[in-house]
């Protein structure tokens, strides 16, 4: 899976957002570690890349050219980031609306550290901008449309304090508010449609073709499904992009349920009896 469609993901996240919220899991278990594990795995292969790539742009001559594998790494550190501050805002607001603290210490762990790993690379392309020029540029506005996407995605949900806190401009995030709010409720469905369509369009001229963790990165979108309660399709419909990924679900807590099933099933799982002998 490409970056660009993580992007695609955090979209449909914040449009539908009212109704993801309300069928978000109480998670206390494995549902919510799937999605940081994976996020974690990621960023460790993100900064082991972004040091090998650093020794390379300092030597004075590099055994092979490091900025072809450089970009895809940066521009998955790049596009990736709109999924992670758009989900964190999302759990963070379905904390407030409980009254709980169940996600805070998940979410700053992934934020901050993805945070970290875009500066350290955006160091690096300003140390080496004079190296390739063409390609400091490619990365620079591709970081630019991710932060716009991120910022309209984040004026979609209800808790504008808490997504001000992961916007990447609060006045641009303002202002895609205010804008929303001048738009008839009946032309809700056109203009997602043509949020959609601007946004595959954005993406698909800026950007590398390939990903550098396509495993990981759909990994991390069924880490996220896997939070979702099954009654949420009823009033919102999964993108066919990742049904495979939501069957793939259902089938896995269909198994844990027959499991548990067999498991009532076997009568040395069941409590000793004690029959009367008569004697």
């Amino acid at each position: 899976m490409h970056a660009r469609q993580h992007v695609e993901f955090a979209a449909w996240l914040a449009i539908h957002s009212p109704a993801i919220s309300r069928h978000l899991k109480s998670l206390q278990g494995l549902e919510i570690e799937s999605y940081w594990v994976h996020s974690k795995s990621r960023l460790e292969r993100w900064q082991s890349a972004l040091k090998l790539f650093d020794a390379d742009l300092v030597a004075s001559s590099p055994t092979y050219n490091p900025w072809p594998a450089l970009e895809t790494v940066i521009d998955e550190i790049f596009l990736s980031e709109v999924l992670t501050r758009v989900w964190s805002a999302l759990l963070l607001s379905v904390d407030r609306q409980r009254g709980r603290d169940d996600f805070s210490g998940l979410v700053y762990s992934v934020f901050l550290r993805h945070l970290e790993t875009k500066n350290r690379a955006l160091r690096m392309i300003l140390a080496a901008q004079d190296k390739n020029s063409a390609a400091a540029d490619r990365l620079n506005q591709v970081r630019r449309s991710a932060e716009k996407w991120t910022d309209l995605l984040l004026s979609y949900l209800d808790d504008q304090e808490l997504a001000a806190k992961f916007a990447s401009d609060r006045q641009r995030l303002r202002d895609y508010v205010g804008e929303r709010g001048d738009y008839h409720p009946q032309d809700a469905t056109r203009r997602t449609a043509v949020l959609m369509q601007s946004l595959r369009s954005s993406l698909t001229a800026k950007g590398q073709r390939w990903g550098a963790n396509p495993q990981l990165n759909r990994q991390i979108v069924a880490g996220i499904l896997v939070a979702l309660e099954h009654q949420m399709t009823e009033s919102v419909a999964i993108p066919q992009p990742y049904m495979q990924l939501w069957i793939e679900k259902s089938h896995c807590e269909t198994e844990a349920l027959v499991a548990a099933l067999n498991r009532l099933d076997n009568p040395t799982n069941r409590p000793a009896q004690i029959f009367a002998t008569g004697q």
